[in-house]
């Protein structure tokens, strides 16, 4: 089967034929794909080139809201609101001063996080020492990293305010009823942070918070358990205490990123035309050398604010499980095949035995 043939480029990334792919596709050229009108790159040099192209560009997911015949207006006011404040959908100065705002922050927050990882990981990480049946989404890494945010926000988020769906922004395939859900739960958020921040709280304080937990939380959600879930299989039968845990993800949620060519422009061995998308596939760097997992995190200016956190959490949980005696057997893991961006497991349910 050569690369580009016999698969569904819009769920490739989340089906058991992705590994097959990914091996195909690692030492293959780039390919024009007519289903996702993109370029696919899985080539790991290729992918770096392209990652830093100045010429390339996010691809800007607010104008599937603005394209749409009803318009933006008033009906994603919260979602056009997350948008103008996540670095990602932004370029030049006003990228670079949103950036420098929230790197700045998420600093900032480095010693609370810290004292909250020292006493609540032992908590939300006890079922996995417990003998029996668990479903670890629910159970340990949603309620882990929802803590864990609203540590990063310095708000709190309880349960009952909905929002597992926001990452879905930047979905342009889903529907309108699926959007209208994903703008109300948006505004919601936003409403509770205004409320909790106060009245002198900035838009661009509220901003900056709201676009941290649009882009981050789903993305830590899929690859703490897109990791967890390879290195339990990769080791089965073995105690947790017995397993030498990598010093970085192995796995990430994000299985690709798009880009835009700005301009007529030549990079990765691809000559783009001025409006040509090219799907960036992250993914392929599950099938390096460890030394290669930092390139999950992106290169160049767009690259994840998110790195220094998300490796010390990984870091700061895998100390906690070598710790554990434990057993774990994977006996279900399902991502949905109806989310085109974040791969985010429905179901992770293992058995603990000791």
């Amino acid at each position: 089967m050569t690369a580009s043939g016999g698969y569904n480029y819009l769920t490739v990334y989340r089906q058991r034929e992705s590994d097959d792919f990914l091996r195909s596709a690692r030492a293959a050229p780039p390919f024009y794909d007519r289903l996702t009108r993109a370029w696919i790159v899985v080539e790991p040099d290729r992918c770096r080139e392209l990652l830093s192209a100045p010429g390339l560009l996010p691809a800007p997911a607010l104008e599937h809201y603005r394209n749409m015949p009803s318009g933006l207006g008033e009906a994603f006011a919260s979602v056009a609101f997350a948008f103008e404040h996540i670095p990602l959908s932004m370029h030049g100065e006003r990228h670079a001063e949103a950036r420098r705002r929230a790197s700045t922050w998420i600093a900032s927050r480095h010693q609370a996080l810290h004292a909250w990882a020292a006493e609540s990981l032992p908590r939300h990480l006890a079922p996995l020492a417990q003998p029996g049946r668990t479903e670890l989404m629910s159970t340990v890494i949603k309620p882990l990293v929802r803590e864990l945010f609203a540590t990063l926000v310095d708000v709190d988020l309880p349960e009952q305010l909905a929002f597992d769906e926001v990452s879905l922004v930047f979905d342009k395939s889903i529907g309108m009823s699926r959007r209208m859900r994903l703008e109300a739960e948006m505004a919601a958020l936003e409403r509770h942070l205004r409320d909790r921040m106060g009245p002198d709280a900035s838009d661009d304080e509220v901003g900056m918070r709201l676009g941290l937990l649009v882009i981050g939380k789903d993305a830590l959600v899929g690859t703490l358990a897109e990791s967890l879930s390879h290195l339990f299989e990769a080791h089965a039968g073995q105690p947790l205490g017995s397993i030498v845990f990598p010093k970085l993800p192995q796995r990430t949620a994000v299985p690709f990123v798009e880009r835009i060519a700005a301009t007529a422009l030549r990079a990765g061995g691809l000559d783009l035309a001025e409006g040509d998308r090219v799907r960036i596939v992250l993914q392929t760097y599950g099938h390096e050398p460890a030394t290669e997992h930092h390139r999950f995190f992106g290169a160049g200016a767009h690259a994840c604010l998110g790195r220094p956190l998300s490796v010390e959490v990984w870091a700061a949980i895998a100390a906690r499980l070598a710790g554990l005696s434990s057993t774990v057997e994977v006996r279900r893991y399902e991502l949905p095949l109806d989310s085109y961006v974040f791969n985010v497991p429905g179901v992770f349910e293992v058995d603990v035995s000791r």
